[in-house]
């Protein structure tokens, strides 16, 4: 019989400090305080035979724009020195707010510019994350629920009024034992530019999840 572990944890990666943000480039200064925080998630998952070592995958999601593609190797050796897993193990998400700070020094300034402080205050995240998910590490059950809801719209009305839009809502959940939810992943593809001011903010997807966790 296989068993089936997970554990979760969080951080907060919320700036204390004014940046510039990440995602309009119609902003023209930098930010002026918080309006929801910004997390890192991280569940660990683990399976088990009675004939094989445990093996692991680390699912990290943070509220960031995206992750940058200069910096992905180093939060994976990260993850792979703490979880002991391959970087093939490890699947980084973004919940691709746009009202974050700018996460790779690569591109045009007008859409935000590099701090190192928030830099360092990420890895960091990422890292207490990923220790603390493990060590809730307990066994649990998978079930997958699969609905719609109708906050996506078509984004490009002036070339077809009446394109296609996905409205999929997936929720996995993982159960303990006596029930209770362990940790929930949920995937519904949105994008997250409802608010547009210079606050930081995880969007609509940092609301739902703290939802949730409540």
């Amino acid at each position: 019989m296989t068993i089936l572990r997970a554990g979760s944890a969080q951080a907060d990666i919320t700036p204390d400090w004014p940046l510039t943000m990440a995602g309009f480039a119609v902003r023209d200064h930098a930010s002026e305080g918080v309006h929801h925080p910004l997390r890192v998630r991280a569940v660990v998952l683990e399976s088990e035979t009675p004939e094989s070592t445990p093996a692991r995958t680390v699912i990290v999601s943070a509220d960031v724009l995206f992750w940058a593609a200069e910096f992905v190797d180093l939060f994976k050796d990260d993850i792979c020195a703490i979880a002991h897993v391959l970087p093939g193990q490890i699947l980084l998400s973004a919940t691709h707010t746009h009202s974050g700070p700018q996460t790779s020094g690569e591109l045009s300034s007008s859409i935000g510019v590099l701090d190192p402080r928030f830099h360092d205050r990420l890895r960091d995240g990422v890292r207490n994350a990923v220790t603390a998910a493990i060590d809730q590490l307990e066994p649990v059950t998978m079930s997958r629920w699969v609905g719609e809801h109708d906050l996506g719209f078509n984004r490009r009305p002036q070339f077809n009024p009446n394109g296609s839009v996905d409205r999929t809502l997936t929720v996995l959940r993982l159960d303990r034992d006596d029930g209770s939810p362990s940790t929930m992943l949920v995937h519904y593809a949105c994008h997250p530019t409802i608010y547009q001011g210079y606050q930081l903010s995880s969007e609509y997807c940092g609301v739902a999840m703290n939802e949730l966790e409540h």
